[in-house]
This record gives structure tokens, C-alpha cells and sequence, in this order.
């Protein structure tokens, strides 16, 4: 069976490929943007925690408004992060950062080993925001802290939602 020439050569007009222009700069703006963010996060992050660490209020690394909550409690001066006491040293665990042109958050696991004999060492994770703000500057404007129960910790009683008063 002969096919027709039309027909043939639609055919293999399929199987040619053309070319596309790629441009090789496309995604260079983004990927910078997300690289200076990330430096910036590593400097403000590590410069709040080596303040928090040393129990030091850090100047120009939280926003005049940020939210800091530790162990469900508000914050305004060092420490920041649950957990820590005058003395010893916070190790870090693992983290992970999120990067945007305006915007970075962080998750972060940390120990704080004490420097008194007799206390013992204290796990947390926290989640931190750093925002790129309207004056230019980047500032902490969220921090969150918790604390790692031990594990023969009683767990919390439930408040009672019954509305009894009294046993």
C-alpha cells in the first residue's frame, strides 16, 4: 500500500524539531534575591541567638513591633528563646530557612547546656520570621520558642470546659 506524498511528508514534518530560545540570565534575579535573603537570615539569626545566648539585648535585629513568644509567654528583653538561664551555651540542631525577596522563615532546633552544676539541659524548636521592611532594613518580627517537655514530665492538665465551679 502506497501512501500519498501529502501525507508522507506531514509525516515527517512531525519528527522535525525546531529550536527554542533559552535564555540564560532567565531566573539569575530570583536566585540572587533568594541568595542575599538566606545571607541575611544566617547574619540576623545567628546574631539574635548569640545575643540570646549571652543574655544580651541585640540592637537592630528585632523590628520595634516583633512578636516573641516563649513557652506561650510574651517577651520583650533577652532571653528570647525558651529555656534559657543565665550562664551555659545553646547548640544548635537542625534548622531549615525559607527564602523569598521580602520575606524569610526559619525553623530551628536548639539545646541550652546550663553553666550551673545541677540544672539540667533543656531542648526547643522555635520559628522565626525576618521581613525585609519599608525603611529597606531587615528585622526579626516574629520569633517563636518552645521547650521539650522531659520525658517523665506530667503532661498538662486540660482546663475545664464544663464551667463547673469548685471539685
Amino acid at each position: 500500500m502506497k501512501l500519498p506524498v501529502a501525507v508522507v511528508l506531514l509525516l515527517l514534518s512531525g519528527c522535525i524539531t525546531r529550536p527554542v530560545a533559552v535564555d540564560p540570565r532567565a531566573g539569575i534575579a530570583v536566585s540572587v534575591g533568594a541568595m542575599l535573603g538566606d545571607s541575611i537570615a544566617n547574619v540576623l539569626i545567628n546574631r539574635a541567638l548569640t545575643a540570646d545566648a549571652a543574655l544580651a539585648n541585640p540592637d537592630s535585629v528585632y523590628s520595634a513591633d516583633a512578636e516573641v513568644v516563649a513557652n506561650g509567654e510574651q517577651r520583650t528583653e533577652a532571653p528570647r528563646l525558651a529555656g534559657l538561664s543565665p550562664g551555659g551555651r545553646l547548640l544548635l540542631g537542625s534548622s531549615k530557612t525559607m527564602v523569598t525577596s521580602s520575606l524569610i522563615w526559619g525553623s530551628i532546633e536548639y539545646r541550652w547546656i546550663p553553666g550551673a552544676p545541677g540544672q539540667t539541659a533543656t531542648s526547643g524548636y522555635a520559628t522565626i520570621i525576618v521581613a525585609h521592611l519599608r525603611d529597606g532594613s531587615w528585622r526579626v518580627v516574629h520569633l517563636h520558642s518552645s521547650t521539650i517537655p522531659p520525658p517523665d514530665a506530667q503532661p498538662p492538665t486540660p482546663p475545664d470546659t464544663t464551667g463547673r465551679v469548685g471539685g
